[in-house]
């Protein structure tokens, strides 16, 4: 994964609908699909960016572990359906 530095980055990922976005906040890690109405458009916490499910779920797991973040429940995050 790699982190989104900017607003208008963050747009282009969300309107190419293609991917998966963390967002990492203090309270919680969530992964949304890049489509997800969810992800909001402010840089507002670290924001993480992967093309493909596969790549961000090793990416999370090694870094924060496979009980240190959690998918969307809205989209379904990893497992999402969305186009």
């Amino acid at each position: 994964m790699r982190e989104i530095t900017t607003t208008d980055e963050l747009l282009l990922i969300k309107v190419g609908k293609t991917g998966f976005v963390l967002n990492e906040r203090p309270d919680v890690r969530r992964v949304h699909h890049a489509s997800c109405n969810s992800v909001s458009t402010w840089i507002d916490h670290p924001k993480y960016f992967s093309e493909s499910s596969n790549a961000a779920k090793d990416w999370l797991d090694r870094r924060f572990g496979s009980d240190g973040w959690v998918n969307c429940s809205y989209c379904g995050g990893l497992n999402s359906t969305l186009p």
